[in-house]
């Protein structure tokens, strides 16, 4: 058994060098969508070919125009039916809707590996490796979850990380509680949802980047103190607290146990639920 686990290990860690981890493609939609429409506008058609996937608001759409046809740049209405993959109901689309894209095994840069899946068991729970993840989200279309793989980088076990919902308050927590990750080092925390506790035993500096807006809105970052040191967390310009129009740049801690900062993604930008002896500068 052990020796079946280094071997699946090597082969994703290689998987991994050859193709870059990315964000599951994804556009918008151009137009309202009703639950009769059969086409459905698109901000950008990228990847939109005879029989590729379009996730909306949990729908699974299929495109269904022919394989020959030619297909524009940007807002484009593109043929589609309705409902597929055991996912969730026909409904209408709001304007601006994100649409995730299930691309054809062609156009993948892994065959056949698109960031989507029809398992009806929920299999990306636990630790994983982010680096080895081809497309991120991964979305469960009939489940109606979308998982991510946090990590810090960075740190000793730089990359490794736990499984976790893409945005928990869009949906559900899945499973629940939100694992908690541990930070053994300095370094940055991934643009994704997660529950982490500082270890390092002196002061650990981490850095976050912006999210996406529209795209990553709702992901929910708790970060916690567990040992006595003034950490920081620097998201530079990013930080919104609702006591100041300016964003702040840096999360002190005090240096005590306990310690504790939860924020939310939207628009770009990260908004400062709560603090627990957290300053902000």
């Amino acid at each position: 058994m052990k020796t079946l686990i280094k071997i699946s290990l090597i082969a994703s860690l290689t998987l991994a060098s050859a193709f870059a981890q990315t964000a599951t493609p994804n556009t918008t939609l151009c137009a309202a969508q009703t639950n009769t429409a059969k086409n459905i506008c698109l901000t950008s058609a990228t990847g939109i070919i005879a029989q590729a996937g379009i996730y909306v608001d949990q729908e699974y759409e299929l495109v269904q125009q022919p394989f020959n046809a030619a297909t524009c740049s940007s807002n484009c209405y593109i043929p589609v039916s309705r409902g597929n993959r055991g996912s969730g109901p026909v409904t209408a689309h709001n304007n601006a809707s994100v649409a995730w894209i299930a691309l054809t095994p062609n156009s993948s840069v892994v065959p056949g590996v698109n960031g989507f899946t029809t398992n009806t068991v929920v299999t990306s729970i636990g630790p994983c490796v982010r680096s080895a993840q081809t497309y991120l989200p991964v979305i469960f279309v009939n489940r109606g979850i979308k998982r991510d793989c946090n990590s810090v980088s960075g740190t000793a076990n730089a990359g490794v990380g736990e499984w976790v919902d893409f945005a928990p308050e869009a949906g559900l927590d899945f499973p629940s509680p939100t694992p908690l990750q541990a930070v053994p080092a300095s370094g940055a925390l991934s643009v994704s949802s997660g529950s982490y506790l500082i270890t390092k035993a002196g002061v650990a500096a981490m850095t976050l980047a912006a999210p996406t807006a529209g795209v990553q809105d709702g992901m929910v970052i708790k970060l916690t103190s567990g040992t006595a040191n003034a950490h920081t967390l620097v998201a530079t310009t990013l930080f919104y607290n609702g006591a100041s129009g300016v964003p702040y740049t840096t999360a002190t801690f005090g240096a005590y146990a306990g310690a504790e900062i939860i924020i939310k993604s939207y628009n770009g930008f990260w908004y400062v639920v709560s603090t627990v002896n957290v300053t902000l500068s």
